[in-house]
């Protein structure tokens, strides 16, 4: 591999993939066919600008997923506490009906936190659905 030609380097380049600048680790800069500073400029930013876009969305995605996961631990830690509150009572008299009905609501918002869940795992895979199928589909795509 050519020097000029590293991994490393930051390369700086249109659409069309036309170089316009290379910067080596040392801080040299190679300048390509055509360079002009405002051009290399405005695609250096252009491309930051759809990164710092890329990590915006992954902060709220992160943040939808872990509110759901959440819900459903909490869900399932409460539904398991009714769960046995319920048997410790053993359906019997007025506590053991109001202990069976706990059980029953809880196992409920957990079936609702669960399905919270799958719902953000399908949205997720349908964004990974290529266009032209989404299209088929009517699902929405990753490019809408």
């Amino acid at each position: 591999m050519a020097d000029s030609d590293t991994e490393n380097d930051l390369v700086i380049a249109t659409s069309a993939s036309r170089i316009l600048v290379r910067i080596k680790p040392d801080g040299t800069l190679l300048y390509g066919p055509e360079y002009t500073p405002d051009e290399a400029a405005e695609v250096l930013w252009q491309a930051l600008a759809r990164r710092r876009a890329d990590a915006a969305v992954k902060e709220v995605l992160y943040a939808q997923m872990e509110h759901a996961l959440t819900t459903v631990g909490r869900a399932d830690l409460a539904n398991e506490a009714a769960q046995a509150a319920a048997t410790e009572q053993g359906g019997m008299g007025k506590a053991g009906s109001q202990a069976v009905l706990g059980a029953h609501q809880a196992l409920r918002k957990l079936e609702a936190a669960v399905h919270a869940v799958i719902e953000l795992g399908r949205g997720l895979a349908e964004r990974a659905v290529e266009p032209e199928l989404a299209q088929k589909k009517h699902l929405p795509s990753s490019q809408n």
